[in-house]
């Protein structure tokens, strides 16, 4: 099962802020979006977009211990593929205590290709899973553990 986001390109800041309403709509049908931009954002433009597209009703933001925004970067040799062009396996909206509204994405610069990642939908997996197999997990507890060499990990 995959998910097929709905790409869209912007080539004004306008555009894209007078499509926030429309965009929301779009997370959460099909629950991936890809927003191409021809322009830059910074910090604080970017946080208030991702606020506008979460709900009132929903938590906008992971709080993490460096604050709400993570621009990564490419390091050489770093510990943790986060930090690399190395493909990210997996983005799991199950992997957090609280669930944010939205995972928002945004690459600022790419110099080389690679840091491909897969995203699941963990509401539709369960949705999709045969009776049987919801009543054994059901009864299940799954522990899974990572160091924390980056923002997340550790126990």
């Amino acid at each position: 099962m995959s998910l097929s986001p709905k790409v869209l390109r912007f080539s004004k800041k306008d555009e894209l802020r007078v499509a926030l309403p429309k965009l929301r709509e779009i997370i959460f049908e099909k629950k991936l979006l890809l927003i191409k931009i021809d322009f830059e954002l910074n910090d604080d433009e970017y946080a208030l977009i991702c606020h506008s597209l979460s709900t009132s009703e929903t938590k906008p933001f992971v709080e993490w211990d460096f604050g709400h925004l993570l621009n990564l970067t490419n390091k050489k040799n770093s510990p943790n593929y986060i930090f690399s062009n190395e493909a990210v396996p997996l983005h799991w909206d199950g992997a957090f205590h609280e669930v944010p509204a939205i995972l928002a994405f945004y690459c600022v610069e790419n110099e080389v290709q690679g840091g491909n990642t897969f995203f699941s939908n963990t509401s539709k997996v369960v949705k999709d899973l045969n009776f049987e197999l919801f009543e054994k997990l059901k009864v299940s507890s799954i522990r899974y553990e990572t160091q924390k060499v980056a923002h997340y990990g550790g126990i």
